[in-house]
């Protein structure tokens, strides 16, 4: 049965190593090209994900109902294929598949399943991903069969610079209206009873400031330099359980005996071989170590100690979404299920099993949390962090000084002549450039502080400061009056 065992582990591997934490991501579609011999995932390599950018992927999955597995030199028939959990993935990621309740049954000879991938990774990092699924084989025997698998993921660290928020325009001519776009979305996102969700704090620097997702357009009225910063928070993920460390039990085997003319010692006792079994407040298994128990001695005459009390079970960042887990730890005797002993009062016959309680829920400062809890003779310490994705941008906002409105003077004051006489119009008013008008209308190659009309019209000049700002003058009257005859 081994070998079945084996095929088995390879296709719930491919059939579910790149899922997430489940949350709704509706719209998967399959890919009706995709097939195969046996099964396959496609497309086979998921991309890779970048931190704090949105991501979404369908995979298609295809599995023949039977096909033939050399190592077992039989063929292999399914029934269905549950995923039951998953736990070490990229916080931030989500996964739903187009089936209730995660089963993929088996009624064709070609059978296509479709999983979407969606959400924000929250940290960047190598990953790996622990699959919990259930088999049910129907040939060569009857059986349902429990296999994890490890899986690594990537999530790439996200971009440098100002890649998180907009400002149109950033620069300009006071007074300027700056919109604002915001490229970390929430996307509908309901905060959970372990999330905070998605939140904003926005400093415009001119005294104005907003927590809003996508704030109102911003006037400027008055120039200078105006430092904008940012400050994103996405918290949904929840808290995660990493690590639990067995201080003390009580399921041992048998009293221990010595022998002191033997070398090495004599020992008599079979030691204790733990594992863990940890579930939802809905009773649903959301991680255990069965297949793999460690054996622990406490005994100090013992001389093959590996892993002496206290021993620490390294968990590959379960996501805990409920208020309330429990724990089992039990002592392995033989490989039936009715004769392992609970570690918390030596009887296998009783399923007791220590409950451990998420901290309040917040986004700021948590970090990480080393709770102890005791049951009868079973003490542990659970440790339990939040990874909370904190996004800090700062950026200007550049308003340019109007140039003083200029003045025109007239030479004659009244700007009354006659033909043949001269009339000079001149400002004050230093500046990078100059253009004048007549009658609304640029004069072409008019480009200095004064200017001579030689046709009546109403006159105005419009300078130019180094930021490219503008400046009209009222307009002056001048009149050119003909020679009387």
């Amino acid at each position: 049965m081994k070998s079945i065992n084996t095929i088995l582990g390879l296709i719930i591997a491919f059939a579910s190593s790149q899922f997430t934490a489940q949350a709704q991501c509706p719209g998967c579609t399959v890919d009706n090209t995709c097939t195969s011999t046996s099964y396959k995932l496609c497309p086979q390599i998921l991309p890779d994900g970048t931190q704090g950018s949105p991501y979404g992927e369908n995979i298609t999955v295809f599995v023949k109902k039977t096909f033939f597995y050399a190592g077992a030199n039989s063929d292999i028939t399914l029934e269905k294929i549950k995923v039951v959990s998953l736990s070490g993935l990229p916080f931030g990621l989500n996964w739903q598949t187009n089936v209730a309740n995660n089963e993929f049954a088996l009624p064709n000879a070609d059978n296509r399943y479709c999983v979407r991938i969606c959400g924000t990774p929250v940290q960047a990092g190598s990953f790996v991903v622990t699959v919990n699924a259930q088999a049910f084989v129907t040939a060569p025997t009857s059986l349902i069969q429990d296999i994890t698998f490890e899986v690594p993921i990537t999530i790439l660290p996200s971009q440098g610079g100002n890649t998180t928020f907009g400002m149109q325009p950033s620069s300009g001519c006071m007074p300027i209206n700056v919109a604002f776009t915001n490229t970390i979305q929430s996307n509908g996102y309901v905060p959970t009873a372990t999330t905070t969700g998605f939140t904003y704090r926005w400093n415009f620097g001119s005294g104005a400031t907003s927590t809003a997702a996508n704030p109102p357009v911003k006037t400027y009225a008055s120039p200078g330099d105006f430092p904008v910063t940012y400050h994103a928070t996405i918290d949904t993920v929840g808290f995660k359980l990493t690590s639990i460390k067995i201080q003390a039990i009580n399921c041992t085997d048998g009293p221990a005996t010595h022998s002191l003319d033997q070398a090495p010692f004599f020992y008599s006792e079979a030691k204790p071989e733990l594992y863990l079994k940890i579930w939802d407040n809905l009773g649903n298994l959301v991680y255990t170590t069965e297949a793999n128990p460690v054996r622990v001695d406490y005994d100090p005459w013992f001389q093959g100690v590996i892993n002496p009390l206290p021993y620490t079970f390294p968990i590959p960042d379960i996501r805990l979404k409920n208020a309330m887990y429990t724990l089992q730890v039990i002592d392995q005797d033989g490989g039936l299920a009715a004769s392992d002993d609970n570690c918390i009062n030596n009887n296998g016959d009783d399923p007791a099993s220590l409950t451990f309680i998420l901290p309040p829920n917040t986004s700021d400062g948590f970090g990480e949390r080393i709770i102890s809890r005791t049951q009868g003779g079973l003490t542990i310490e659970y440790t339990i962090n939040k990874p909370v994705l904190n996004i800090d941008v700062n950026d200007t906002v550049r308003v340019f000084p109007l140039p003083t409105t200029p003045l025109v003077n007239s030479n004659p004051a009244d700007g009354e002549i006659c033909e043949g006489e001269n009339i000079l119009l001149l400002t004050s008013a230093v500046a990078a450039g100059y253009k004048w008008y007549k009658d609304n209308a640029e004069i072409g190659g008019a480009s200095t502080n004064q200017y001579v009309p030689t046709t009546s019209g109403s006159y105005n000049v419009e300078v130019f400061n180094t930021q490219g700002c503008t400046k009209k003058s009222s307009s002056v009257p001048v009149a050119i009056r003909p020679i009387p005859l």
